[in-house]
């Protein structure tokens, strides 16, 4: 009798879960608006239903090394994006070192913020890096070391000391991962090699000694988090705000450029910062308050009530996977990124020069910073990482 066909993973694993981060930053940048925007939006501010711009670009094209370029000295590609060349020379690199985490019900370690004995709740996603050594063997992990290559190599290049990311998904169960109905990028924690450094040094510990390390954080509120075996908490900048911040400015400095010339600037405006609410499934209007000049009476009679389904949904989706004690710290995200990227747009004026106005802390303009060449490829050994062209 044939053995029956796998037709799903049993786990959810790491190469799934870089599929959909990619993917999902990937999606931003693929169309003309990148973002879903629904009728009644498009019918007030005059959007055809079929945009005629589409003719003109190319899709977002994804590429992924085979096992064998990533482990070879010119490797260091495991996967990309690049966005039409129509787009001018404002394309940006994210550099991201992606992990999938295992459930936990707490621990016994000693000094652990989950620790068992430190009080409920204490599940927790927990997540091993440097981790590809092998003991038996007596080879030695070096990956957080290949990581500090490429940061001190983007740095010489012009780039920011926070240009290499981990990524760690919180999300550990495949039933919840295939129940979860928002981006998973709102619920992953995005930490810098520089600032996971720059905290081990505090605390006296050593990423470098070839050894496996851990990372661990809560589901819900990932600003409880610690590093190590021997463990110390993180209590530095929150790197996630930053990373997606930069990501939806470039967005939408982009869509201001390309409809600048079609769009009265104010409506444009207002229509971005729509746009911007829909992606993040938040109410502008429970946001920004009846005082601002956006909410004149057209706009809130006919769009609060969608934007008031989408949170809700959203918060339903939430509550129904983590609890209601996840609703307000994944809101607080949100909204945090939602004024930022607002307070962003309401400054433009004329033609934005992105690589001018946007923050380049994380994501990186590849002509760089002091040089007008394009970077070239990262050569290293054994690193297997995702390189994100916005």
């Amino acid at each position: 009798m044939p053995v029956p066909p796998t037709l799903a993973p049993k786990s959810l694993n790491e190469w799934t879960l870089e599929q959909n981060l990619v993917r999902e930053i990937s999606e931003l940048f693929d169309t003309p608006f990148g973002m879903f925007y629904p009728v009644r939006l498009r019918n007030i501010f005059d959007i055809s239903a079929f945009d005629i711009t589409r003719l003109s670009r190319r899709r977002t094209k994804s590429y992924k090394l085979t096992p064998g370029e990533e482990g070879r000295a010119t490797g260091g590609w495991d996967a990309s994006f690049v966005i039409p060349p129509a787009m001018g020379r404002d394309s940006r690199v994210l550099y991201m070192q992606i992990k999938s985490g295992k459930h936990s019900q707490g621990n016994t370690i000693s000094g652990s913020i989950f620790n068992k004995s430190a009080g409920d709740p204490n599940p927790h996603a927990a997540f091993t890096f440097n981790d590809n050594g092998n003991p038996a063997k007596g080879k030695k992990a070096n990956q957080h070391d290949a990581l500090k290559n490429l940061n001190d190599y983007l740095q010489a290049q012009g780039f920011s000391e926070k240009s290499v990311l981990y990524a760690f998904p919180r999300i550990t169960d495949l039933t919840k991962f295939d129940a979860l109905d928002q981006p998973l990028i709102y619920y992953t924690t995005f930490l810098s090699h520089q600032q996971m450094d720059i905290e081990a040094k505090t605390a006296g510990a050593d990423l470098y000694d070839g050894k496996e390390h851990h990372f661990r954080t809560c589901y819900i509120d990932e600003s409880k988090r610690e590093i190590s075996s021997e463990p110390f908490r993180l209590s530095g900048d929150m790197d996630s705000y930053g990373v997606l911040g930069e990501i939806l400015m470039v967005k939408l400095a982009r869509l201001w450029n390309d409809y600048l010339s079609h769009i009265n600037h104010r409506r444009l405006r207002d229509y971005l910062t729509f746009a911007l609410s829909d992606t993040l499934a938040v109410n502008p209007f429970e946001i920004l308050g009846d005082s601002h000049k956006l909410f004149y009476s057209n706009y809130r009679n006919d769009l609060s009530p969608y934007f008031e389904l989408v949170q809700q949904a959203r918060l339903s989706n939430e509550n129904r996977l983590f609890g209601t004690d996840a609703q307000s710290q994944f809101s607080n995200l949100r909204i945090s990124l939602f004024k930022n990227v607002y307070a962003f747009l309401q400054e433009l004026r004329g033609r934005v020069k992105i690589d001018e106005r946007v923050p380049s802390i994380y994501t990186n303009p590849l002509n760089g910073r002091n040089k007008n060449d394009q970077i070239s490829p990262v050569k290293l050994d054994e690193l297997n990482i995702q390189a994100v062209i916005i």
